[in-house]
């Protein structure tokens, strides 16, 4: 039985438009984020894709860009904290430019990255990626039909669960660039997970 899930990246923030680190601060979408979640609602819808369950991060920027791609009150969408984005520590809230070399290195440098304090580590954000990963191929093991999946979560994370599927080296660690409202389309057949195809319906 093959099952798809699609992660999609949340939406702009004035965090994001404005370089600073966002990690576990609750920052809201702003106007252009609303707008690209939009643009990634109509995608599936034109390509007649429908969710048959809806997950999300609880942070609002995420769970209100599942809520408008699927249509779905809260309620109805599964929050799990394991799809949160990475902690940051004591830079959240900061400009990533103005922060030391350490932080900077999260991007420039991941194989040397090391987690501020307060922060999580690569291995400690993979550790939990891969913890929902396997859950959710548990839970669709008893599925008797084909399923498909929306996953709303951040650009750390969803690298992190990325990560988990392809083994890619630290140094890749970010490759490909993840936008926002980036849609990755995910397949698992019973025997793992296989990364299919990357869409960036917002980036126009």
């Amino acid at each position: 039985m093959q099952h798809r899930i699609y992660f999609v990246r949340h939406g702009q923030t004035d965090y994001n438009d404005e370089g600073r680190v966002q990690g576990h601060v609750d920052i809201p979408l702003n106007e252009k984020g609303i707008r690209q979640a939009g643009q990634a609602r109509d995608f599936f819808r034109g390509n007649g894709v429908s969710f048959d369950r809806v997950y999300s991060s609880p942070l609002h920027r995420a769970l209100k860009t599942a809520q408008i791609i699927s249509g779905l009150q809260d309620q109805k969408i599964r929050t799990d904290a394991r799809l949160q984005e990475m902690s940051f520590g004591v830079n959240e809230g900061h400009i990533i430019k103005e922060l030391g070399q350490s932080m900077r290195n999260l991007f420039d440098d991941p194989v040397h990255f090391q987690a501020p304090e307060g922060g999580e580590s690569i291995e400690a954000l993979q550790e939990r990626c891969g913890s929902f990963l396997e859950d959710l191929a548990r839970s669709l093991a008893g599925e008797s039909r084909s399923v498909t999946i929306l996953t709303a979560s951040h650009g750390a994370c969803i690298r992190g669960l990325l990560s988990c599927i392809d083994h890619c080296p630290r140094a890749d660690y970010w490759r490909p660039h993840i936008d926002n409202c980036c849609i990755i389309r995910v397949l698992w057949d019973g025997n793992g997970y296989r990364i299919e195809e990357i869409f960036h319906p917002a980036s126009k």
